[in-house]
């Protein structure tokens, strides 16, 4: 990993790499995984790896990235009709996510959620029960 503030001397860089969470552009996901599999094939092969490497053809229905985590959220409930009038409360829940090619699922509930590269959700389903918003 390289982070630099300054001038940085390109001749000692041998690999660069792209962190795809699209804050700095929108990818065409299909094909820019297509050409990142295909010039690391041929850059293994370029320096010793097996030639057969190269009919290895990508699949992008393979999962490949697989992150789990988790998170606090903190929800704000806001409750009437008790002796005291209004109350407002908050909960903290630690939700555990794996996140997989646009597909999370909360672990916690058993939720599955199939998103697009802006973070709507496409498909929900609890269970064996497809949601519908």
């Amino acid at each position: 990993r390289v982070f630099v503030n300054r001038s940085l001397a390109m001749e000692k860089i041998k690999c660069f790499g792209f962190d795809m969470d699209y804050t700095l552009a929108v990818y065409k996901s299909p094909e820019y995984e297509s050409l990142g599999f295909d010039l690391t094939v041929e850059r293994l092969v370029s320096i010793g790896y097996p030639q057969e490497l190269l009919n290895i053809v990508y699949d992008p229905s393979f999962p490949t990235r697989l992150v789990q985590k988790c998170f606090p959220l903190l929800f704000h409930e806001t409750y009437t009709g008790t002796t005291l009038g209004t109350v407002d409360f908050c909960v903290c829940v630690c939700v555990c996510v794996c996140f997989l090619r646009g597909l999370v699922f909360d672990t916690l509930y058993g939720n599955l959620l199939k998103v697009d590269t802006y973070g709507n959700i496409l498909v929900c389903v609890h269970g064996f029960n497809f949601l519908r918003g």
